[in-house]
């Protein structure tokens, strides 16, 4: 499997965990920005962490934080 597609493959395993969780880590996924598809597969989950440590995302968009409103910081 390329590069990318174990990157997506990841961010998906990753998307799927943090439904139990509540916790989604997206560190280390090679990420340049925050995925429009993440919105989409936890459309019904609550969210309250999300780590993105080590990925080159240089700022979140403002349906990030509409989209996971029960953050804490």
């Amino acid at each position: 499997m390329a590069l990318a597609g174990k990157a997506v493959a990841r961010v998906v395993r990753r998307c799927q965990d943090s439904k139990e969780s509540h916790e989604l880590d997206l560190s280390n996924c090679i990420l340049k920005s925050f995925p429009d598809a993440v919105y989409f597969l936890l459309r019904n989950f609550r969210i309250e962490s999300v780590m993105l440590e080590q990925n080159q995302i240089a700022r979140l968009p403002a349906k990030f934080f509409f989209n996971f409103q029960h953050l804490t910081v």
